[in-house]
């Protein structure tokens, strides 16, 4: 009922696009139920497709706890999973149900439909602290193998250690399942880490939940989040290169780390570096002939995307300053005395500007002399899209 009235209500516009359905399903408390339908359920047959998935896909934990108790065709949950038998018998109940409510939806309004994940990592591993029987990375292949109407499984972000972070979006980065993040936090670590998501697992969407806490009673953004948003606009900014460039290796985040001196990144033809500290006086905010702060923020955490479209063209946005120099350079040794006063690089252009939505540039203001000094490019909230365009090394 509720995919045919947005068929009729939204079809035409397509506001709507995509659905959940449920929201981080599973039992809280158990592994499983343990009603006498529950037992019934656990003591039956693995069915034959789950093992037929298991042995084309041959990876993943599922896999991993089926070879563990001897990769049989037959045997119930426990016989086959072991210790991991009442979860695994959970996700498959779970996700046959929730697959059967998107295949009556998909009848009656055909859009992407997907689950968001209650993860089981890091914390407690234990199914019962997490619901049990979600698409936890220990469960996805069963999820996979039991619910082909879903075409996404979500997982819902809210670690900021970077490391734990990385380690969920290897996990649901998948041929079979690209990475969306239904639900994160609203703060500034969360913020970069998006960025991350974005330029290293090619992330198809992004949300935050409580999204209006960033906001004060009057509707303007609280001083405190305007990383976080400028983060966010950064990333809109840039979108139409983003969709374009997805998956070809040519997004590059900036993310500033607690005691990090720099961020260095490789490019077709050149290296490139984002100092994250002070590069003597041309680090003030300050430009005598614009009458504006060209530079970056000071005391904002460093954060962007550079976008590599060609050998010598560059986009970027955010919060940072670039610095190239040709991975061929004659004069190695002077950039390394003095990066500073050394220009390694020669630039055709540097302007400022916004995209339009088919991705074409348009250019409102062209940095010159002392903007441009010594090679070092600057992205800023305040300049919008910036591109870079260098001559022929």
């Amino acid at each position: 009922s509720l995919m045919a009235h947005l068929k009729e209500t939204d079809g035409a516009t397509g506001t709507v696009i995509a659905v959940q359905i449920e929201n981080e399903p599973g039992i809280l408390g158990a592994d499983r139920d343990y009603s006498l339908e529950g037992e019934a359920a656990l003591n039956k047959q693995v069915p034959a497709e789950l093992i037929a998935y298991l042995q084309q896909r041959g990876a993943g934990e599922t896999w991993q706890a089926w070879q563990t108790n001897g990769a049989r065709a037959q045997g119930t949950w426990t016989a086959l999973f072991g210790l991991h038998g009442g979860e695994f018998c959970t996700a498959w109940s779970v996700a046959k149900y929730i697959d059967a409510v998107a295949a009556e939806g998909k009848q009656a309004y055909d859009l992407p439909m997907y689950v968001n994940v209650w993860l089981g990592y890091p914390g407690w591993p234990v199914p019962g602290f997490y619901p049990s029987g979600g698409a936890v990375w220990r469960t996805i292949d069963v999820w996979k193998c039991a619910a082909p109407h879903i075409d996404l499984i979500a997982p819902d972000i809210y670690h900021a250690n970077f490391n734990d972070y990385r380690t969920i979006c290897e996990q649901y980065t998948r041929p079979d399942n690209p990475l969306f993040v239904p639900e994160s936090s609203a703060d500034g670590i969360n913020a970069r880490n998006m960025l991350r998501a974005i330029a290293d697992f090619n992330a198809i969407g992004y949300f935050c939940f409580a999204v209006d806490s960033l906001l004060d009673m009057e509707g303007s953004v609280r001083e405190g989040a305007l990383p976080f948003v400028e983060s966010f606009r950064s990333v809109i900014a840039l979108l139409p290169l983003i969709q374009r460039y997805r998956g070809k290796g040519r997004i590059h985040a900036v993310v500033e780390e607690d005691y990090q001196v720099n961020q260095c990144f490789e490019f077709e033809r050149y290296l490139g570096a984002t100092p994250f500290m002070n590069i003597g006086r041309y680090s003030e905010q300050k430009d005598h002939r614009h009458g504006r702060s060209p530079q970056i923020t000071a005391g904002w955490p460093h954060f962007g995307l550079v976008i590599e479209v060609g050998p010598r063209e560059f986009y970027l946005a955010g919060n940072f300053h670039l610095f190239l120099v040709p991975k061929e350079s004659p004069r190695w040794s002077d950039v390394l005395k003095s990066p500073l006063v050394f220009t390694p690089v020669d630039y055709l252009t540097v302007e400022e500007g916004h995209l339009t939505p088919a991705g074409e540039f348009v250019p409102t203001r062209t940095r010159n002399g002392d903007e441009v000094v010594f090679g070092g490019f600057w992205a800023s909230p305040a300049c919008g899209v910036v591109r870079v365009r260098l001559v022929e090394a």
